[in-house]
């Protein structure tokens, strides 16, 4: 997202062990918030990975640069109302996978935020399987 509240597109990388690449995501989800944003990429890599061949066998590590996201997904009644159904959305895809979801400092983001700035200009849809 550029600032607070817009136009949003989501994005996002999958990774292995070895920080390799195996899906890649950038999709527009329509006018929203930051935080709601932050939610839509986290539900979005959450569903890829639960259909996934990976899916199945490994455990997905959620890094998310938005703090207060972590704390809402963590204790979800934390959360300001408007958020509510976004998070139990996010929680709903994650019950049939092993997941993890860990704060993370932004600068330690720099991939997936590359893949967010680049993203922010395209003008369709796009989902990468890798290996």
């Amino acid at each position: 997202m550029c600032g607070g509240f817009g136009h949003a597109r989501i994005s996002g990388l999958l990774r292995n062990h070895l920080n390799i690449t195996l899906i890649s995501f950038s999709k527009f989800t329509g006018f929203f918030d930051a935080s709601s944003a932050e939610l839509l990429a986290i539900k979005e890599a959450c569903s890829l990975f639960s259909s996934s061949p990976w899916g199945k066998s490994f455990s997905l590590i959620v890094k998310c640069d938005c703090p207060l996201v972590v704390n809402w997904l963590l204790h979800p009644s934390r959360a300001p109302f408007v958020f509510k159904h976004l998070i139990y959305e996010c929680l709903s895809v994650c019950e049939n996978i092993k997941c993890v979801i860990h704060s993370i400092p932004r600068t330690a983001n720099v991939s997936a935020d590359l893949l967010a700035k680049k993203g922010m200009h395209r003008s369709q849809d796009s989902v990468y399987v890798y290996g």
